[in-house]
């Protein structure tokens, strides 16, 4: 586009040029009698000349008006390239997520079946506790992990994931696996992220429940 213009702009000097110079060697030629009757025609052909600069007035116009649909074009099929450069991105991620949680699970599934290999895992906070608990709380963390991300995926906001969790953890259960775990998530979560939100959430959902002497229910199996 920018030599487009160059080229336009150094043809009309050569014809502006062009002119002047035919002009000023017809007026040195001819006679002034001669000199008159060319006047006269040149002035007979102004309104076709001007006729013809109007068209190319348009004709300029009509190009600058195309070549600038033509560049919001592109710009708006550079947005849709990056939009969809986007989605793909989070559907990575999401694809990657999942497939760490799946491992997380069959890590878990196999301290719960062994013994042995339970023991490899930390005890939760530096308490020590009997096999059978410890799998009670890794059972109600892939319990809890299910229906967060269950949550996540189908964009679930603060109102509508409150009333999900607190039945979740209205068993006295889930909510001593919680208490087990609150040293590790406040190292481990990010604030401000949505699993940082969700464990504020059930914070103030156990609070309520341990200020109620009538949510009770069974306790750990010691």
């Amino acid at each position: 586009m920018r030599y487009g213009w160059a080229i336009f702009l150094g043809a009309t000097a050569l014809i502006l040029v062009f002119g002047i110079a035919l002009n000023a060697l017809m007026a040195y030629a001819l006679p002034d009698r001669a000199w008159q009757r060319w006047s006269n025609i040149g002035q007979a052909f102004e309104s076709v000349a001007a006729v013809f600069a109007a068209f190319g007035l348009a004709a300029l116009v009509i190009t600058f008006v195309m070549q600038f649909k033509e560049l919001q074009l592109q710009r708006q099929e550079l947005a849709l390239q990056r939009q969809e450069m986007s989605q793909t991105q989070a559907e990575l991620h999401r694809s990657a997520e999942a497939d760490l949680r799946r491992l997380h699970v069959e890590l878990l599934r196999m301290a719960i079946e062994d013994e042995h290999l339970g023991a490899v895992w930390p005890e939760p906070d530096g308490a020590s506790y009997p096999h059978a608990v410890r799998r009670q709380f890794w059972y109600a963390n892939l319990i809890y992990q299910h229906q967060r991300l269950a949550m996540e995926f189908s964009e679930y906001e603060e109102d509508r994931m409150r009333p999900a969790l607190r039945r979740l953890f209205r068993s006295p259960l889930m909510r001593e696996y919680w208490a087990a775990g609150a040293e590790a998530r406040g190292s481990d979560l990010v604030p401000g992220t949505r699993e940082w939100s969700s464990a504020q959430v059930v914070d103030e959902i156990c609070r309520e429940y341990d200020g109620d002497p009538s949510a009770s229910g069974p306790r750990l199996t010691e």
